[in-house]
């Protein structure tokens, strides 16, 4: 039976609709594509290899790689130059009980795109890092610069490193948490930075496998290189309650320690990505058994503290 003038104006407009519909959606993904979390229906119970390799297997043909592939060639186009491609170090790491920090982790506040964002900083002899916690596949590290040194207003901030790092994600579009931390060292009088992050993978039965990611930055002839990442491997409960919350009220705290501050006032009232309070345990602290020629890092997340032996064979790749 032929459709009627009037079916064929309802169906044609039915697709064009679909077809606006569809192409939101497929913007929104692209644009919300660290937000993305697919269940993997890997056995938890299976040993921690075995779930490394299916979550590996499954993710090899999952559309979300696809697009986090485009997202790094696209990246190459606008910086006019490749992205490192990711390189594991080959060091081992054995979990721990505890362990003395060498530093008390830091934050600063800043102003990113005409927002405030929360940064974590280090500071070791006349190196100065600030690292934005924005939720943003690229790496991100700066040092400010004071010309005028009795005007703290007057700075100028670039990243120390010679191009901008795709992250070093292993399942980008699954869930990667916003804490990051950053540590400082020397190795025979040259600096080298650490950057830490992690990310989690579902399984079944409401569990997860953390990928710790520690990126190993070294002093290059333009500023620091990626040498490569040492990365850490674990299961545990998954909870969907995200590590950070956004667009809050400056905690008084902060307000009234102009320090925390790298621009001048009038300071902003409100800040995005502010730490939960109400999951302390998933922010990640990185430190080191010494700032100068460390033989081992330390890691802390969800509970789990784990020592990177890089002193055995180096950091090798």
């Amino acid at each position: 039976m032929s459709l009627t003038r009037l079916q064929r104006q309802l169906l044609v407009l039915i697709v064009i609709v679909l077809g606006i519909i569809d192409y939101f959606i497929i913007s929104y993904y692209n644009a919300n594509l660290l937000e993305l979390n697919p269940r993997i229906w890997c056995d938890d119970k299976s040993s921690l290899q075995e779930v490394i390799s299916c979550v590996d297997d499954i993710y090899q043909n999952f559309s979300m790689q696809q697009i986090w592939q485009q997202k790094v060639r696209q990246q190459e186009i606008r910086l006019g130059t490749r992205v490192p491609k990711i390189t594991h170090l080959k060091t081992s790491y054995q979990e721990i009980h505890n362990f003395s920090p060498i530093k008390e982790k830091q934050y600063r506040v800043g102003i990113y795109k005409s927002q405030a964002e929360l940064a974590v900083y280090d500071k070791f002899a006349d190196l100065e890092v600030i690292y934005p916690q924005i939720n943003t596949p690229g790496v991100i590290l700066q040092s400010p610069n004071y010309p005028d040194k009795n005007n703290k207003c007057k700075f100028e901030t670039k990243n120390l490193l010679t191009s901008e790092i795709f992250h070093n994600w292993t399942y980008p579009g699954d869930s990667p948490f916003l804490s990051k931390d950053v540590l400082i060292t020397q190795t025979k009088n040259t600096y080298k930075i650490y950057t830490a992050s992690y990310e989690a993978v579902r399984l079944k039965n409401n569990k997860a496998l953390y990928v710790v990611d520690i990126a190993s930055f070294s002093k290059g002839q333009k500023g620091f290189d990626y040498s490569g990442t040492h990365y850490i491997y674990f299961i545990d409960d998954y909870d969907a309650q995200k590590d950070y919350v956004s667009n809050v009220e400056i905690p008084q705290s902060y307000k009234q320690d102009k320090n925390l501050y790298l621009n001048c006032p009038p300071y902003p009232r409100m800040i995005s990505q502010m730490l939960n309070p109400a999951t302390p345990e998933k922010e990640i602290k990185l430190s080191a058994d010494k700032r100068k020629n460390p033989d081992t890092l330390f890691v802390n997340v969800n509970n789990h503290t784990f020592a990177v032996d890089i002193a055995q064979k180096g950091e090798e790749k």
